[in-house]
């Protein structure tokens, strides 16, 4: 398994709350990807100095081209580039190979 991760910035004239409103209206196209096992959006609460994201997509899937098929399949392709168009400022994706110490409560 893979897991696919996103960088988020938002748009300049929203404020921390329109964001995340925005975000997770946004989840609605996420939850349509072709082969997604997982997905978890992670607003940024307390930033560091000289932090300019906003927050963290993460999206499981069973391989980088799983993802990256799911991530160019048309017609939602373009929808999540257009929708993330109206609310976003910056997206920078790239993937992660997981490696669990201690796991997280279950859900």
């Amino acid at each position: 398994m893979i897991r696919r991760m996103t960088l988020v910035r938002k748009a300049a004239h929203l404020t921390d709350e329109e964001f995340r409103a925005r975000w997770i209206q946004h989840s609605d196209l996420g939850r349509q990807l072709k082969g997604v096992i997982g997905y978890r959006l992670n607003p940024i609460v307390v930033k560091p100095p000289g932090c300019d994201w906003d927050g963290v997509a993460e999206f499981w899937f069973e391989s980088i081209d799983a993802a990256e098929a799911a991530f160019s399949e048309e017609p939602i392709a373009s929808a999540v580039r257009k929708d993330a168009a109206s609310f976003l400022a910056a997206a920078v994706a790239f993937f992660v190979e997981e490696n669990v110490v201690i796991p997280p409560p279950s859900a």
